[in-house]
C-alpha cells in the first residue's frame, strides 16, 4: 500500500520534472528558428555505437562543424536542439551523417547573444519530442498507481476500512 503510494509519487515527479526539461527544449527549439545564420563547414561526420548492458546496441551521428561569427571561430556539434545525447537506429544515425559529410559547406544557426550556441537545423527534433512522450508516460504511470493506492492509504489515515478502488 505504501509502496505503491511512494511509487506513484515518485513518478508523478519524475514526470513532472521531465515536463519541464520538455517545455525547455521545446522553446529552445523554437528560439532557434529565429536566429541569423552564418556559413560552416563539417569537420567530421560518423557514427558512434553504444552498447548496452544485455549487448543491445544503440547509435547516434557525431557531427562536428566551424563556423565563423564576427571575426570569431567557433565549433560546435549540436545538430538540432535535444539530440547531442539521443541515440537510435543505426539507419537513423546513418541518415544524419549522409546529409553531413566532412568539408560540405553548411547553414550554421547561431545564437546572436551566445554565438558558441548553434545547430544546424533549425527545428523541433526528436530530443523535445522524445521527453515529452517521458514525461507523459511518468505522469500516466505515476497516476495509475496513486489511484489505486489513495484509497487504501486514506484509510490508514483516517482508521477507515476503504474498498480497494474497482479495478485495483
Amino acid at each position: 500500500m505504501w509502496v505503491g503510494f511512494l511509487v506513484g509519487v515518485a513518478f508523478v515527479a519524475l514526470g513532472v520534472y521531465l515536463g519541464g526539461l520538455a517545455l525547455r527544449s521545446w522553446r529552445q527549439a523554437r528560439e532557434t528558428t529565429r536566429w541569423p545564420r552564418t556559413e560552416g563547414e563539417i569537420l567530421e561526420s560518423w557514427v558512434e555505437s553504444k552498447e548496452d548492458s544485455e549487448g543491445d546496441l544503440s547509435y547516434r551521428p557525431v557531427i562536428r562543424y566551424r563556423y565563423q561569427v564576427a571575426d570569431q571561430s567557433f565549433e560546435g556539434d549540436l545538430v538540432s536542439v535535444g539530440a547531442r545525447n539521443l541515440y537510435g537506429s543505426f539507419g537513423w544515425a546513418q541518415g544524419a551523417v549522409d546529409r553531413y559529410s566532412e568539408g560540405d559547406s553548411v547553414d550554421v544557426y547561431f545564437d546572436p547573444q551566445e554565438p558558441a550556441q548553434a545547430v544546424l537545423e533549425p527545428e523541433v527534433g526528436r530530443g523535445p519530442v522524445a521527453l515529452t512522450f517521458l514525461a507523459l508516460l511518468g505522469l500516466v504511470i505515476g497516476m495509475v498507481l496513486l489511484r489505486s493506492a489513495v484509497p487504501a492509504v486514506w484509510g490508514v489515515i483516517t482508521g477507515a476500512v476503504v474498498a480497494p478502488a474497482a479495478g485495483a
